[in-house]
């Protein structure tokens, strides 16, 4: 199934300030004023950087998904090559993940006709599992997915993710993470590179073995 997914409103603060920064790398308050907005720029690097590979959102956000059709249901029997009574279409499934988490809520889900008229589908139909990561929709019993006719980004869900408004919310490894890639990026200004292109510099292996414990695989 194809889909688009986007952040459309960053979050209000970082993980980390310059200040803080400035302490973490010398701590005489002399790069908040020489450096600051490339620290500035530095801490945001970092903190996307941390949210791509961990596929986690940080401080509250939004997000927009776009998709071409409701998730399938898998044939519980597998490939087939024989002979077997009954129809072995798939079905529409009765959940589908949300690609980035934590998820806080989701704002709207909407359905797109071929003329391009939104049609908004009804909180009432479904409830969200908040509790795993990535977040899940899930119909209520009884409910359908609601029918479109665009072929092409058919379904619109806004949701909003991250483990809340401010730094302190963040679990202490990630903001850590965020910290020493920051650092480390401002301390090797050329980044170096293998004979294969891999870029080794990108992240050093203690902030790597940090973001692996929280990198989300399932979806």
């Amino acid at each position: 199934m194809r889909i688009s997914n986007q952040r459309t409103t960053d979050p209000a603060t970082e993980v980390a300030t310059v200040a803080q920064m400035d302490t973490f790398l010398r701590g005489d308050n002399v790069l908040e004023s020489v450096d600051g907005e490339l620290l500035t720029s530095l801490i945001q690097s970092a903190r996307e950087y941390v949210e791509e590979f961990t596929r986690r959102a940080l401080i509250t956000q939004t997000w927009t998904l776009f998709m071409d059709g409701f998730p399938q249901t898998r044939d519980p029997l597998g490939w087939w090559d024989g002979v077997r009574e009954g129809s072995i279409t798939q079905g529409q499934a009765n959940a589908f993940e949300l690609p980035i988490g934590p998820l806080q809520s989701v704002t709207s889900i909407s359905t797109f006709d071929d003329d391009n008229t939104e049609t908004p589908f009804d909180s009432a139909n479904y409830f969200l599992n908040t509790t795993a990561t990535p977040g899940e929709v899930i119909l209520n019993t009884g409910a359908t997915w609601p029918v479109f006719t665009r072929n092409r980004n058919g379904i619109k869900v806004v949701y909003v993710v991250g483990y809340g408004d401010n730094a302190t919310d963040v679990p202490s490894p990630l903001r850590t993470a965020v910290k020493q890639l920051a650092a480390h990026w401002y301390e090797n200004r050329e980044l170096v590179k293998t004979q294969s292109g891999m870029n080794q510099a990108m992240a050093p292996v203690h902030v790597q073995s940090i973001l692996n414990r929280y990198k989300v695989t399932k979806l």
